[in-house]
C-alpha cells in the first residue's frame, strides 16, 4: 500500500512539473473594487460608468441631483450618512435598474415624474433601507423575479410599492418589513404571482393598503394595516392566495374579496373598521374564512353577498349579515 501512495505522489509531482514547464497560465481572480463618491468620482453616474461588475459604490453624505441614474451592471450602491438623490420632478425615475443582482441600500430618494426606484425586468436585486418620497407614481416599481424589498420607508407617493407582471414575469419577490404610509395606494400587485408580502406596516394610505388584482398564489401575512381610507387588504379577481395573521383596524373594509376564489383568510384580527371586518362580494368558489377575530366593526363583522360556495369556520365575531 505504501508503494502505491509513493507512486501516486510522484505521478502528481510529474504532472505539476509538466504543467509548469508548459508555461501554464492560471487565470487571475478579479477582486471587486470599492469606489467612493465624491472622493473618487464627483457623481454617482460617473462612478457607475467607471465601475466593473460586482463593484461597490459608497456614496457619502450630500445632495445628488443627477437626473435619472441608470444601473445596467450588477453593482452594490451604499449610502453613508444622509444621501439625498433628487429627481427634481424632471427625471422619469431616480434609479432605473436594468441589471440583475443590483443592491441599493440606504438612500433618500425623491421627486420623480414616475418612479423612485424602478426595477425593469430584473431578478435577484435587493432594495433595502431606503426612504422614498414625493413620487408622482410608485415609490418602488418592480418587474422581475426573486427580488427583495426590505426595510424601506415609502411615503407620500401615488403608489407605495408596485409589482406588475403584465409585460415581464413578476413572481417570487419578497416585500417585507417596510413602512408604507400616506400614499394614495399602499402595496399593489397586478398580474403578479407567488410573492410574499409580510411584516410590513401600512398606515394612512388614502384608498387601500394592499391590493391584489389578477394575482395568484401570493402570501400576505403578519402585516399591520391601519387607518386607510377605504380598504385594508383587497383581493380582486385573484385566486389561491393566503391572507393570514394580519392586524387590520380602522379602515373602511378590513379584508375584502371580489371575484376571487380558492383563497384562505385565516387567523387575522380585524377590529374597529367603519364598514365591514371581512367581506366577500361575487366571490364564487371555495374561499375558506377561518379562525379570524372580527369584532367592533360598524357595519358587520362578517359580510357575504350570498354568492359562491365559501366556508366560514371557527371565527370569533358578533355580527354578520346572514
Amino acid at each position: 500500500m505504501k508503494e502505491k501512495v509513493v507512486f501516486f505522489n510522484a505521478f502528481l509531482m510529474f504532472l505539476l512539473s509538466a504543467m509548469l514547464g508548459a508555461n501554464l497560465v492560471i487565470p487571475a481572480v478579479s477582486i471587486p473594487d470599492i469606489i467612493t463618491v465624491p472622493e473618487d468620482y464627483l457623481t454617482i453616474k460617473e462612478a457607475i460608468l467607471a465601475a466593473g461588475p460586482g463593484d461597490t459604490i459608497v456614496v457619502h453624505e450630500g445632495l445628488y441631483a443627477e437626473g435619472e441614474i441608470v444601473v445596467s451592471k450588477p453593482l452594490t450602491l451604499i449610502a453613508e450618512g444622509q444621501v439625498i438623490v433628487d429627481g427634481l420632478h424632471t427625471a422619469w425615475s431616480v434609479f432605473r435598474v436594468k441589471s440583475d443582482g443590483v443592491v441599493i441600500d440606504g438612500f433618500i430618494v425623491k421627486n420623480a415624474q414616475y418612479a423612485g426606484i424602478f426595477l425593469y425586468d430584473v431578478d435577484n436585486c435587493r432594495i433595502q433601507g431606503n426612504a422614498v418620497a414625493d413620487i408622482n407614481g410608485p415609490g418602488i416599481h418592480i418587474e422581475g423575479c426573486n427580488n427583495v424589498v426590505e426595510g424601506n420607508k415609502v411615503l407620500n407617493n401615488d403608489v407605495g410599492i408596485y409589482l406588475i407582471g403584465m409585460f415581464f414575469p413578476t413572481s417570487h419577490n419578497v416585500i417585507q418589513e417596510n413602512t408604507v404610509e400616506s400614499n394614495s395606494w399602499g402595496i399593489d400587485l397586478i398580474d403578479s404571482d407567488h410573492n410574499v408580502i409580510r411584516q410590513n406596516t401600512l398606515n394612512g394610505n388614502n384608498n387601500a393598503s394592499i391590493v391584489l388584482f389578477f394575482s395568484d398564489y401570493n402570501t400576505i401575512n403578519e402585516n399591520k394595516v391601519a387607518n386607510n381610507g377605504q380598504l385594508g387588504i383587497a383581493l380582486l379577481v385573484s385566486h389561491h392566495n393566503l391572507v393570514n395573521e394580519n392586524k387590520v383596524a380602522n379602515n373602511g373594509i378590513a379584508i375584502g374579496l371580489s371575484g376571487s376564489g380558492w383563497n384562505t383568510v385565516e387567523e387575522n384580527r380585524v377590529n374597529r373598521n367603519t364598514l365591514y371586518g371581512i367581506a366577500l362580494y361575487s366571490s364564487y368558489a371555495c374561499n375558506t374564512i377561518k379562525k379570524n377575530v372580527a369584532l367592533g366593526n360598524k357595519g358587520f363583522d362578517l359580510y357575504c353577498d350570498g354568492t359562491g360556495y365559501n366556508t366560514w369556520i371557527e371565527n370569533i365575531y358578533k355580527t354578520r349579515n346572514w
